[in-house]
Parts: structure tokens; C-alpha cells; sequence
């Protein structure tokens, strides 16, 4: 089993200019991720370090700063453990995220 500290070592390594830093908030650590790249990370997360399935898929709206925040919870039954992704953009004309539901069907709601 993986700990969070070892999944946020091994993206910040495989993905250096993707995985943006980490917030050791409680109970939920995360990850936060350049918007950019979540596409690859979400896969690489799912068929490289066995999270299977994706529990929870939501959006923030942070009004006093004008952004959103995409927050991705794929989960592990391999390591018994959810890992949290975040993505944050700025509230803008086109903004966009990449889907992801080509890796978990659960995506696609």
C-alpha cells in the first residue's frame, strides 16, 4: 500500500512541471495539479498506481477571487485510500478542462 506522501513523491517526479504542490489540509489532503496536465496524471494515477475507480468528481466556485476549482477523487482499492486532485482556473470566457472520461466512465455525469 501507498501512502499519500509516496503518491504525491512519485507524480511530483514523473510529472515536474505538472503537479503544482500539495496542501496538507484535514481530513482531505491534496494534490493540486496544473489544469493543463490533468489528463495524463489522472491517467498515470488510475493505470500505474492502481487507483481503479473515481469516487467523487465535483466543482468549487471561489466568487471573492473569480475562480473554479475542479476536484478529482480517484480511489485505490489496491492501497485502501482516496487521493485528492485539484485544478484551479480563473473565471474567464472559454475556460475549459479536459474530460476524463476516456479513463473513468464515472466521469461522464
Amino acid at each position: 500500500m501507498m501512502t499519500f506522501d509516496e503518491i504525491f513523491g512519485v507524480l511530483k517526479e514523473k510529472f515536474p512541471a505538472a503537479i503544482l504542490g500539495r496542501e496538507d489540509t484535514k481530513p482531505d489532503p491534496f494534490i493540486k495539479v496544473d489544469p493543463n496536465h490533468i489528463h495524463d496524471v489522472v491517467l498515470f494515477v488510475k493505470s500505474e498506481l492502481k487507483f481503479e475507480t473515481l469516487g467523487c468528481l465535483s466543482g468549487v466556485d471561489y466568487p471573492a477571487i473569480a475562480a473554479l476549482c475542479v476536484v478529482y477523487h480517484p480511489q485505490s482499492y489496491t492501497h485502501k485510500m482516496v487521493v485528492c486532485l485539484k485544478i484551479t482556473l480563473m473565471r474567464e470566457d472559454g475556460v475549459s478542462v479536459p474530460s476524463i472520461c476516456d479513463i473513468y466512465q464515472a466521469a461522464n455525469w
